[in-house]
């Protein structure tokens, strides 16, 4: 897509809502003709030379009430254009991170956070601007008029500048998207480089290698500056090229006007006129050169975000979704059940890694309700690829998944709070208190604070915090041991309300006790559903129903008396000898 069909797309996301601001806008901007003309008739009228017979204390007021409307519009123009400009960057915004949280993406935290507020920005200014252009482009039109009404020759004087700034911007823009590019991406190297050194200050320490992390960053940094400084001496050198062009322009049309005003025929009203209408002028000049080179950077940052989403998908970028954020906090919406839950049936689901054959192969299973299921196999037997398919976090080749009977078409926006909740193998906490990454947004009445924490295992490691519950526990919880981490997050699955709750290898980094007491706090629950993968011996043994797989497909599956007579590896997991 160009440029400008996203900022079309993003026009019509509130079309209405663009027309006000446009309207009111563009009377700000024709507003100084009026003051013009009332200034020059006042003049005249003290010369002698009026042609109207309004008196000196009624322009004086006319003067007074024009500015007044216009301060009134000013304010007015402020409140929409601040609503529409939330409305533009909001929806983009949505739509990233949207598209983020559907699917992984190779992206670095310097890019992501670049895109998400200094990209969507450039969108944003790149909208409004659009209104400013429009409105004193027809200011411009107007003034020419009257302007050519009174000297046809100073006039085209005016306009001349605005040929010099258009070659000047058109030969620069290339140039300064060059270097707009660069200045960015030395910047995303610098921030996302703070976040690696943040999340691994324990093993940098343990390598000793905090000298060369430091001498890294102010490599970094040394470099972010020369880009940023040369981005910004060529905006700065484009601007005061604009800027003096016009100001020799000015002292031009001002020597030109005092001979006629000499010779009689230039009046003072005239003059006034002239001049007050060629500060708006010149000051169009300079804008649209301005305007011309931030088009330029506008479609550098709509290039860039597209890139997230592909050449095929690039209209999700502005695809039009609401925005409801009257009510705060925003309540979430809950999910209507299809029915009550009786088992989750999976038939033939299929899924293998492009330009390989490593994957699940025509995988079919039942989990039953109240049940507690187990998957093991090998190592890169395809267990979590297993989970990932079926939650939907991979696509599915082949196969089918049945919710109590109903088929699920939509896997990766059906499985989640109130149908399942998943700890990941490798879970992500937030730079926050304990509570909040177990309550992640939820009300502290909404949940059974002290029944999970005693659950995960957690009571013993809460009461040796220094601030308990509301223990900071760092970027991605630094401040945390793996097992901690492990069972925080499970903690925060057992927070919500779900049918099946789903755990990936999740005991890897506990102790034996630790990890006993867990499966038996887990297991001892009847009434839930649990889908976990996991070789451990204790939560084997407590296992109704246990799925073997190897290579990618399910080579056993029964009760753990069943599966032992098949399958040699699970003998060797519960601790005896093959």
């Amino acid at each position: 897509m160009k440029p400008f069909q996203f900022m079309w797309a993003l026009i019509m996301y509130r079309p209405w809502l663009y027309v006000l601001n446009g309207f009111i806008w563009l009377v700000i901007h024709l507003f100084p003709i009026v003051p013009g003309l009332l200034t020059r008739e006042l003049l005249h009228t003290l010369t002698g030379d009026a042609n109207l017979t309004i008196g000196v204390w009624s322009l004086l007021l006319l003067l007074l009430g024009v500015a007044c409307g216009r301060i009134t519009f000013i304010f007015m123009g402020a409140l929409t254009d601040v609503w529409h400009r939330f409305m533009m960057s909001g929806l983009i915004r949505k739509n990233l991170f949207a598209h983020v949280l559907a699917q992984p993406v190779k992206l670095e935290v310097g890019q992501m956070v670049i895109q998400f507020r200094e990209d969507a920005a450039q969108a944003e200014d790149a909208i409004s601007w659009t209104l400013d252009f429009v409105g004193r482009f027809l200011f411009a039109m107007c003034s020419l008029v009257l302007l050519l009404a009174i000297d046809v020759q100073l006039t085209l004087f005016v306009f001349v500048p605005l040929i010099v700034v258009v070659a000047i911007a058109n030969m620069a823009m290339k140039r300064l998207g060059a270097h707009r590019e660069k200045s960015k991406q030395a910047s995303a190297a610098v921030v996302s480089t703070i976040g690696e050194m943040t999340a691994m200050s324990q093993a940098i320490q343990l390598a000793r290698a905090e000298s060369r992390m430091l001498a890294r960053m102010d490599t970094l940094n040394k470099e972010r500056r020369k880009t940023m400084v040369k981005d910004r001496a060529l905006t700065q050198a484009l601007e005061a090229v604009f800027a003096n062009t016009v100001t020799i322009g000015t002292g031009l049309i001002l020597l030109l006007s005092a001979g006629a005003m000499q010779s009689g025929a230039f009046k003072i009203g005239d003059f006034v006129l002239f001049v007050f209408y060629l500060g708006y002028v010149t000051e169009f000049t300079q804008f649209f050169g301005r305007f011309l080179a931030h088009y330029r950077q506008t479609s550098i940052s709509f290039k860039r975000m597209a890139a997230l989403f592909g050449e095929k998908q690039a209209q999700a970028l502005v695809r039009h979704t609401p925005l409801p954020l009257k009510q705060l906090p925003v309540n979430e919406e809950e999910k209507v059940r299809v029915s009550s839950f009786e088992q989750l049936r999976v038939s033939g689901l299929t899924y293998q890694f492009p330009g390989s054959t490593l994957g699940v192969q025509d995988a079919s299973l039942t989990i039953k309700k109240g049940s507690f299921t187990v998957i093991t196999g090998r190592v890169g037997s395809g267990k979590t690829t297993l989970l990932r398919s079926l939650l939907g976090q991979l696509p599915k080749q082949a196969g089918e998944v049945c919710w109590s009977g109903q088929r699920v078409d939509d896997r990766a926006a059906f499985f989640g709070p109130p149908y399942s909740a998943y700890t990941p193998q490798v879970p992500t906490l937030f730079s926050a208190s304990i509570k909040e990454n177990i309550l992640l947004g939820k009300s502290e009445d909404d949940v059974d604070l002290s029944r999970v924490i005693e659950e995960a295992v957690l009571t013993e490691t809460i009461a040796q915090m220094p601030d308990g519950i509301e223990t900071i526990i760092g970027t991605r919880g630094m401040k945390l041991s793996g097992g901690q981490v492990q069972r925080v997050a499970i903690a925060r699955m057992l927070a919500c309300e779900a049918d099946v709750f789903v755990l990936d290898d999740v005991s890897s980094a506990l102790d034996v006790q630790t990890e006993a007491r867990l499966w038996e706090n887990l297991a001892n629950k009847r009434d839930r559903t649990y889908l976990v993968v996991s070789h451990r011996k204790d939560c084997l043994l407590r296992a109704d129903h246990v799925i073997v797989m190897d290579e990618g497909s399910i080579v056993a599956q029964g009760t753990l008396a069943e599966v032992r007579q098949s399958c040699a590896d699970v003998n060797v997991w519960l601790g005896e000898k093959k």
